[in-house]
């Protein structure tokens, strides 16, 4: 497959790529996120560069494409193709740099407090590097931590361009070929130990654990995402106003400081065993009374946190042999107080076996103990302190009352989701982001806040049925209360009762998807309840003509009514393509007699859309309306 799609690049045409934008400008389903460092520039519109690509492949090799697929950046067979085409790759904004310097190899704190200019190898990165950009300094070893912060004076170049050669040390002199980053130093703390950020501040920051440098370390630079920087400045204030404590950055909770190079060695080391080093994800220290679970960092299949899910029983058809046995730990924890800790592990999604499996491209030898958190889609992990069993975050669902949505804002997410799906039905294109931010201005939410309260919208009309906006997938993390409240709102803006189908139906998918299944005991002797809903005044004249036209045949897919009714008709149910609830006309133009499979398959299957369109191609008598 890699040899396919190296192919397919190299074979990308200006018109495949344009094609890949206009699919961009009609929200085109993809599996890529929006970009974080570059855009491609035309007139006064941005494009994420590997999602561009990645559609002008996916339309040439005529399968679905990942993000893991290739590799996007300057360097990057990706961007080379986009410029070859003529097409401007710009920066988005400002990128910090976090610079590594071994103690062992040269003395890093003497050579950043002699002067308040200095000069840093750099074997990468030298075309990203620009001017203004922030950077900061890292000494490893034992004593890890950021010494030091500046802001990049020139870029990368040759040692014999440098302005300022008098500046270079001994060190820098001596070393191979390789280009040299000029950087005026703002601050250094060298001197003042308690005030530096140290790993330990780095590995418990759930952004700055994911950088290379916690995961890999193999380098003298990494960059720093915009999150990432803004994380990295926040702590370096903090200690200068919060000096840390002696005994604060232990590396271990079991005072083990040794590097290992297996995971099994680190694991071994607790005193912790499984039941096979080959497929287990958690272990246990019985005696002690406590496991350890992984915890995948910044892989694309898995939420953060997230260290054990019921949808992980089996991959590909196959039983996943570890599952039984983190259901146990999981009860170790949540049943008989065994402790928690996780240790974090970097995936290497490129290499995935047979079962869907992948290989570990590295981890941290590091456990830190968590606390046990259950939510709708599994158990996670928060650190100690941070239970929110009942809550989710900002993006989540249910949230504390410092950052709940108000009704308010619900409404005005809502209003904005519901532009979007009408644009959607009459054709129109929209730019989700415009409409995200003009939202973010009127709620002071953050752009991915926004984002994924519109895919609890989704969600909520999943429940019922009804379309969704493309782009945007059903998210479920959210509360049935928030749930409700979607509906209320809803209902109120299309003039009709709530729904009580969607509570009811929230909770069904709750308990799908919990670890514990057992038999429930049910009711003997359910309640009588009155609900009250709306309807539409339905024509039998409309009803009686599409049935008796179809002749017992689903118009769907073809095949015969599945039973003879006490009639002695074959049973087909009328469907209007066109939602009533959405608008749609009750005539014959709109309506068709299909299957119960195929009636439920145009409310709630994942294909819904492609459905409806084969219903259009293939009953002439239908008109697609527009409004």
């Amino acid at each position: 497959m890699r040899k396919e799609i190296l192919k397919g690049l190299n074979t990308l045409s200006r018109q495949d790529i344009e094609s890949a934008i206009n699919q961009l400008r009609q929200n085109v389903k993809h599996e890529f996120n929006d970009s974080t460092h570059y855009d491609i520039l035309i007139g006064s519109e941005n494009f994420p560069p590997k999602a561009v690509v990645g559609l002008a492949l996916q339309a040439k090799l005529g399968t679905t494409i990942f993000p893991r697929d290739f590799k996007g950046g300057l360097d990057s067979k990706c961007f080379k193709i986009l410029k070859k085409n003529g097409f401007k790759v710009i920066r988005k904004k400002d990128v910090a740099w976090l610079f590594q310097g071994n103690p062992e190899i040269f003395d890093i704190d003497a050579y950043l407090g002699e002067t308040k200019y200095r000069y840093w190898s750099c074997p990468k990165f030298h075309k990203e590097i620009q001017t203004g950009d922030k950077a900061f300094f890292y000494r490893c070893g034992k004593d890890g931590a950021v010494i030091a912060k500046g802001t990049i004076a020139e870029v990368p170049v040759s040692r014999e361009y440098v302005k300022h050669p008098e500046l270079l040390s001994e060190f820098n002199k001596e070393k191979k070929i390789v280009l040299k980053v000029g950087i005026n130093i703002d601050e250094t703390r060298v001197s003042n130990p308690e005030n530096t950020v140290s790993r330990y501040d780095l590995l418990h920051d759930t952004l700055l654990k994911e950088n290379s440098l916690i995961t890999s370390r193999q380098s003298s630079v990494f960059k720093l995402t915009e999150g990432e920087r803004t994380a990295l400045e926040n702590l370096w204030l903090k200690r200068k106003s919060e000096p840390r404590k002696s005994d604060e950055d232990k590396f271990n909770p079991h005072g083990n400081n040794r590097l290992f190079t297996s995971r099994k060695a680190f694991i071994q080391s607790l005193g912790a065993t499984c039941k096979n080093w080959q497929w287990s994800w958690s272990f246990v220290n019985k005696e002690k009374r406590f496991v350890i679970f992984g915890e995948w960092q910044g892989r694309s299949d898995r939420k953060p946190g997230l260290i054990f899910s019921s949808d992980w029983e089996s991959r590909n058809g196959r039983q996943n042999k570890g599952f039984r046995q983190g259901l146990e730990h999981i009860r170790l924890v949540k049943e008989e107080g065994f402790k928690l800790f996780t240790f974090p592990m970097i995936a290497d999604e490129s290499h995935e076996d047979y079962q869907g499996r992948v290989r570990i491209k590295s981890f941290t030898p590091l456990a830190i103990e968590k606390t046990l958190v259950r939510k709708q889609d599994g158990w996670y992990v928060a650190p100690i302190g941070n239970e929110k069993s009942e809550q989710m975050d900002e993006i989540g669902t249910e949230t504390s009352s410092q950052n709940a949505w108000t009704d308010e804002e619900l409404r005005t997410s809502i209003e904005g989701y519901l532009k979007m799906l009408n644009m959607q039905r009459r054709g129109e294109s929209f730019n989700k982001t415009e409409i995200y931010r003009a939202l973010a201005s009127k709620t002071g939410r953050s752009l991915k806040s926004i984002e994924y309260r519109m895919q609890n919208i989704s969600f909520a009309l999943q429940l019922s049925g009804r379309s969704t906006v493309t782009g945007l997938a059903p998210a479920r993390n959210v509360g049935t209360n928030v749930l409700e409240k979607i509906e209320n709102i809803l209902s109120e803006m299309e003039g009709r009762l709530p729904d009580p189908i969607i509570k009811f139906n929230a909770e069904v998918e709750k308990l799908k998807v919990r670890p514990e299944k057992g038999i429930p005991q049910g009711t003997r002797s359910p309640l009588r309840k009155e609900i009250t809903s709306n309807g539409y005044v339905r024509s039998p004249e409309v009803v009686a003509w599409v049935q008796e036209n179809a002749k017992g045949i689903c118009e769907s897919c073809g095949k015969k009514g599945p039973f003879m009714t006490s009639n002695n008709e074959l049973y087909l149910e009328v469907h209007h393509v066109h939602f009533l609830f959405e608008g749609g006309a009750d005539t014959i133009e709109n309506a068709v007699a299909v299957c119960p499979n195929c009636h439920k398959g145009f409310h709630f299957s994942m294909d819904k859309e492609n459905l409806t369109e084969q219903l259009y191609q293939n009953v002439k008598r239908l008109l697609k309306v527009t409004k």
